[in-house]
C-alpha cells in the first residue's frame, strides 16, 4: 500500500465553506498494519436560512495483518452537527370553497427561515467497531465483529399547521424534544467456506448475531412559533424553556441464526437459499409507570435467489426476501393520542426479477419489482398512529451507465411505479389509494464529456424528472411534476494532481415541492431549497 493524502475545499454560494482531508498508509515496514483517517469541517449561512448548518467529521481505521491467516479490522468515526430547522409549510383553503385544500403559496427557504434562529437541530452521534478475520484453511473462514453507536440529539421542530394564499400563517407552534439518546450494540460471528456435495458446488455461510438497542426519548413540550407570515417571519429571542418531562426508556433485544446456501449448479446457472431465525423482544417504561413488554415474538425471513448467466456479458435473475426491523414512532406534534410512542416491528417482502447485460464500456439492467412493507399512518378515525395494511410498490426500473463515445460517460435511469395502499382495517376507505410521496414516473440523465480539444476539462449536465405525487394518503391534493437541471465542470491540474469543480444545482431555479408531510403526517408540504453555487 501507498501513503496518500487528498484535501478537498468548498466554496458556496451564501458564504458556505467546506473542507475535507483523507489521508492514509502504511505504518510499519512490512506494510502489514495501515491506517487511514478523515477528517471534514463544513458550514453554511448563520443559521437565518433553509439549507444553514455547521458540522464537523472525524473517523480513523487501522488495519493489521497479524499473519496468513488473522486480519484485524479497527474503525470509529465521530461527528458533531448542528441544523437549521424548516417546518413542513401546512396547506391552505381555497377561497372559493373553504373545505378544499390546496397548496400554500411558494416559498424558497434557502433564503428564508419559518423556524427561529435558535431552535436548532443538534447531533452527536459515535461509532466504534472490531472486526477479526480468521481462515481456518484455504476453503473456510471465521468472522467476528462487534460494533457500538450511540446518537444523542436535541431535537426542535418547527410546525406551521396552515396558511391563508397571502402566507399569513393561522396556526403554528415550536415542538421540542430534548436530550434524547439511542445507543446500539451489535455483534456477529459466522462461519463461511466452500464445499462440494453430488457434483453442486455450495457457498455456505452460518452464523448468529445480536442486537441490544436502548432509547430514552418521547419526552416533550411545546413553545409558540411567531412566524407571522411565511414571506416576512418574525424572528424572536430564545425562550426560557420549562423543565424538561421525564423520558420514555425502550429497550429492545434480537438475537438470530442465520444460514445461506448459494449453490452452484453449473457454470452458468446457480440458486441462492437463505433463513434468518429472530428472537425479537422490545419493553418500554413510560414516565412513572413500571416496564411493560410490548412485543415478544419470532420471526422468520427468508430469501431465495436464481441466478442464469449464459455468457459474461448476459444475466438473468429473479429474488424473493422477507425483513423485519426496527418500527417507528407515533409522530410528536401529529395530534395522535399515542404521540411519542414506540411502534411494532415494520415487516417487509420483496420479489424482483431482471436482466442484466454489458459490453466493453456500457452497462445495462432491467428490473421489474414489488415492494410491501407495512403502513405507519395517522388514523383519524381513532385518533392513533398506527401499523395498518400495507404500502406496495409495483415497477419497472431501467438503467444505463458507462462511456457512450471516448470521453463521453453518461448514467441514465428510469423507473414506471404503480404504488397503492392495500389491507387497511383501520380506514378501509383508503384501500386501492396512492401511498402519499410516491411518483409513477421518475427519471433521470447525466452525462459527463471530456473535451477532444482541451482533455484537462470536462463539463457535466444531469436532467432530473420527478412525475405528479399525492400529497396525503387521501389523496386529496396532488403535488406537480418537475424536471431539475444541473450544470458543471471540471478542470484537472496534473502537476500538482488537483482537481477543480464548479457545480449549480436546480441550474433555472426551478420551484418545486420537494415531498408532502413526513413519517405518515399528512398535513404539510415542503418546499426545495435553492441549491448553491459550489465551486471547489
Amino acid at each position: 500500500m501507498d501513503a496518500f493524502l487528498d484535501v478537498t475545499t468548498e466554496v458556496r454560494s451564501r458564504g458556505g465553506k467546506y473542507l475535507h482531508i483523507d489521508l492514509g498508509g502504511p505504518i510499519s515496514e512490512e506494510q502489514t498494519l495501515g491506517y487511514r483517517i478523515n477528517a471534514a469541517a463544513e458550514k453554511n449561512g448563520d443559521f437565518t436560512g433553509g439549507d444553514d448548518l455547521e458540522r464537523y467529521f472525524f473517523s480513523a481505521a487501522l488495519d493489521w495483518q497479524v499473519s496468513d491467516r488473522l486480519f484485524i479490522r479497527l474503525d470509529g468515526d465521530y461527528q458533531d452537527k448542528s441544523t437549521v430547522s424548516q417546518p413542513l409549510i401546512g396547506l391552505a383553503s381555497d377561497p372559493n370553497d373553504p373545505d378544499r385544500k390546496i397548496l400554500p403559496p411558494y416559498v424558497d427557504t434557502s433564503d428564508v427561515l419559518l423556524g427561529q434562529p435558535w431552535a436548532k437541530y443538534q447531533t452527536e452521534s459515535y461509532n466504534l467497531a472490531a472486526r477479526a478475520d480468521f481462515w481456518l484453511n484455504d476453503n473456510w473462514q471465521w468472522v467476528n465483529q462487534a460494533a457500538l453507536s450511540g446518537n444523542d440529539r436535541f431535537t426542535v421542530f418547527p410546525d406551521i399547521y396552515s396558511v391563508d394564499t397571502q402566507g399569513n400563517v393561522l396556526s403554528s407552534a415550536i415542538h421540542i424534544t430534548p436530550d434524547e439518546t439511542y445507543d446500539t450494540l451489535s455483534a456477529h460471528s459466522f462461519i463461511s467456506g466452500q464445499l462440494t456435495t453430488a457434483a453442486i458446488e455450495h457457498e455456505l455461510v452460518i452464523g448468529v448475531s445480536i442486537r441490544d438497542y436502548e432509547s430514552k426519548d418521547g419526552r416533550w413540550f411545546e413553545l409558540t412559533n411567531p412566524v407571522g407570515n411565511i414571506f416576512n417571519p418574525i424572528h424572536s429571542s430564545k425562550p426560557q424553556f420549562p423543565d424538561y418531562p421525564e423520558p420514555t426508556k425502550t429497550e429492545a433485544s434480537e438475537s438470530a441464526l442465520f444460514i445461506t446456501d448459494t449453490l452452484h449448479f453449473n457454470d452458468v446457472f446457480y440458486a441462492t437459499l437463505g433463513l434468518r431465525h429472530i428472537q425479537y423482544k422490545k419493553e418500554q417504561t413510560l414516565p412513572g409507570q413500571t416496564k411493560t413488554t410490548l412485543d415478544d415474538r419470532t420471526f422468520n425471513t427468508p430469501i431465495i435467489g436464481l441466478n442464469y448467466n449464459p455468457s459474461d456479458q448476459l444475466a438473468f435473475y429473479a429474488s424473493y426476501s422477507e425483513g423485519a426491523g426496527e418500527g417507528g414512532v407515533a409522530v410528536i406534534g401529529s395530534g395522535a393520542i399515542n404521540e411519542g410512542e414506540s411502534l411494532g416491528p415494520q415487516e417487509s417482502e420483496q420479489i424482483e426479477a431482471g436482466i442484466k447485460y454489458q459490453t466493453d464500456t456500457m452497462n445495462y439492467s432491467m428490473a421489474i419489482f414489488e415492494i410491501e412493507k407495512m403502513l405507519e399512518y395517522h388514523n383519524h378515525i381513532t385518533n392513533y398512529f398506527v401499523q395498518d395494511g400495507v404500502q406496495s410498490h409495483k415497477g419497472i426500473e431501467l438503467n444505463a451507465s458507462g462511456s457512450l463515445a471516448h470521453g463521453l460517460a453518461t448514467v441514465a435511469s428510469i423507473t414506471l411505479m404503480d404504488p397503492s395502499l392495500d389491507k387497511l382495517d383501520g380506514e378501509p376507505a383508503l384501500n386501492g389509494n396512492t401511498p402519499a410521496n410516491v411518483p409513477e414516473f421518475q427519471a433521470n440523465l447525466y452525462v459527463d464529456y471530456q473535451l477532444p480539444f482541451w482533455e484537462a476539462l470536462s463539463i457535466n449536465a444531469g436532467i432530473f424528472h420527478v412525475g405528479e405525487r399525492e400529497q396525503n394518503v387521501n389523496n386529496t391534493l396532488k403535488l406537480p411534476a418537475y424536471t431539475r437541471f444541473d450544470l458543471g465542470a471540471k478542470y484537472h491540474l496534473t502537476d500538482i494532481n488537483t482537481t477543480l469543480r464548479l457545480k449549480a444545482e436546480n441550474l433555472f431555479d426551478k420551484e418545486y415541492w420537494l415531498s408532502g408531510g413526513a413519517k405518515g403526517i399528512d398535513w404539510g408540504v415542503a418546499p426545495v431549497a435553492a441549491a448553491p453555487l459550489s465551486p471547489h
